[in-house]
């Protein structure tokens, strides 16, 4: 079954530990504002960006631009201006 999450964004788990790992996870979590892009999204008290901007940072996205990148919507891909 697939699953999505802000801390580590969309994944297929098929193990039934897994699960209980997914679902430890959306326990812990709390509303955050991602440090980046200063949107809110469910995040482990530990984590301060969210997965969409990790996605990006590795990908070589700017880490001081990610307010003007992603986390609008995942289908956008366009960098805002």
């Amino acid at each position: 079954m697939v699953y999505y999450d802000d801390n580590f964004g969309q994944y297929d788990i098929r193990d039934d530990d897994d699960v209980a790992f997914y679902h430890q996870v959306q326990a812990e979590s709390r509303l955050t504002r991602c440090s980046l892009c200063h949107k809110e999204f469910m995040l482990r008290p530990n984590y301060s960006i969210c997965n969409n901007c990790a996605d990006s940072i590795e990908r070589g996205g700017d880490p001081y631009c990610m307010g003007c990148y992603y986390c609008e919507d995942e289908s956008e891909t366009e960098i805002k201006e």
